[in-house]
């Protein structure tokens, strides 16, 4: 009987974790700007190792200015570009590389191929061969450098202008998603919305609500179908557990909630087994039932985010993005 204890002590932490507050930030992940780094094909002989430090160091430099992409294939996107703009090679013994490297930033929209900025920095370095030449250049190469700044505000404003005047194309498309049904991916879309573009945040964040409601309702129904199917073939621990795993994935908010508490009291009359964890979860219940509007809000609004980061994470990491004559 300890492990119904246990499964059945998780289903009710769950059943309360919806309502959990949250309180929103300024640094939120998924209301800020996020840019994504792309690391396109170079026009000098890279190496993996020296690509993958250049990836390092522009993500640095988001991070500071807290624009840092949550998700691989983001729509918009930093690409960094390395030219060799002068190398040497001394007669010393050993011999050393020296080059002297160019890299240029770009900020745009990567599905749409739309350069919004872009600035070039240079950054020298030196080592036995080309590579750790490269290699000691990019590590060298200065994220507080005020023209990366100007860089970052003038790439965040063409952002917070394209989500302004295609606010309304956004809302439709995510609504058209709904209506096949795709509502995960019309939640992310709604998501991706940041909070600097208020007016489309706001009308973005209750099209997504209302759409987590309504496959919440969807899944409730088919959750609390299951869990009685299997508690009525199996009214033993197996059973038990099953049925109390599907109900605790039902949201205390659906139509669904008292019926999933009654089949829970149910399950546990039957099995026979005094479990102090009712009484625990009977007193979250109360709690739930007192908490306030703004409460609720909070805590919805995290559940409809978390479904975005959910299935932003289920998407292919491979995109092929449009940088024609960025460079």
């Amino acid at each position: 009987m300890k492990k119904i204890l246990v499964i059945i002590s998780l289903c009710l932490l769950n059943f309360q974790f919806a309502f959990a507050q949250n309180q929103l930030g300024k640094s939120d992940d998924n209301a800020r700007i996020a840019l994504n780094v792309y690391i396109p094909d170079q026009a000098e002989r890279v190496s993996d190792i020296s690509s993958s430090l250049l990836k390092d160091k522009v993500t640095q430099m988001l991070t500071k200015y807290g624009l840092t992409g949550n998700s691989e294939g983001g729509r918009f996107i930093v690409a960094p570009v390395i030219n060799v703009l002068a190398k040497e090679v001394t007669a010393t013994a050993p011999a050393m590389t020296i080059l002297e490297l160019q890299v240029s930033l770009y900020i745009g929209d990567g599905y749409e191929g739309i350069k919004f900025a872009s600035t070039s920095l240079t950054a020298k370095g030196a080592g036995p061969n080309e590579t750790k030449a490269y290699n000691d250049a990019i590590k060298k190469f200065n994220v507080n450098n005020p023209e990366i700044a100007t860089f970052i505000e003038s790439g965040k404003k063409k952002i917070i202008e394209y989500y302004n005047s295609k606010c309304d194309f956004i809302l439709s498309d995510a609504k058209g998603l709904s209506d096949q049904n795709k509502l995960d991916e019309a939640i992310y879309k709604l998501n991706s919305v940041p909070d600097v573009s208020k007016d489309c945040y706001t009308k973005a964040n209750a099209m997504a609500v209302e759409f987590y409601r309504r496959a919440q309702e969807r899944e409730c129904k088919i959750k609390l179908n299951q869990a009685q199917n299997a508690w009525t073939a199996n009214q033993n621990e197996q059973g038990a557990q099953e049925a109390t795993n599907l109900l605790s994935q039902i949201d205390p908010e659906t139509s669904c909630f008292a019926s999933a508490k009654d089949l829970i009291n149910k399950i546990t009359s039957a099995i026979k087994t005094k479990l102090n964890n009712i009484e625990q979860f009977n007193r979250k219940v109360e709690l739930m039932d007192k908490k306030n509007a703004v409460d609720l809000e909070k805590a919805r609004i995290d559940a409809v985010k978390a479904v975005g980061v959910a299935y932003a994470k289920s998407r292919p990491t491979t995109v092929v993005y449009n940088v024609r004559g960025w460079w």
